[in-house]
């Protein structure tokens, strides 16, 4: 355990892994953000967005702005997309 997380559940993940958190997130501090980063090792890719006030959010677990949220998602998910072909065009 880790956080309060089983890393052990963490290490086995395999497909690509977005984290977002509040900027001022009292529950999921930066620092833990990053050390479960890290734990990913077989993970396809891990990136994460850190979401602030101006952009209208809530708090731990919360997002007030869902658009926002699930804008912020499928970008995420494009870039994927567009990472995935262009490197079958390799």
């Amino acid at each position: 355990m880790r956080d309060g997380v089983d890393v052990g559940t963490f290490v086995n993940l395999i497909k690509s892994i977005y984290a977002i958190r509040k900027h001022s997130d009292t529950m999921a501090c930066r620092a833990a953000i990053g050390r479960h980063m890290l734990v990913l090792k077989n993970a396809k890719s891990v990136a994460a967005r850190e979401i602030t006030e101006k952009e209208q959010v809530a708090d731990h677990c919360c997002c007030g702005n869902q658009k926002f949220a699930m804008d912020t998602i499928l970008l995420w998910l494009e870039s994927l997309k567009l990472r995935d072909e262009t490197l079958e065009e390799l």
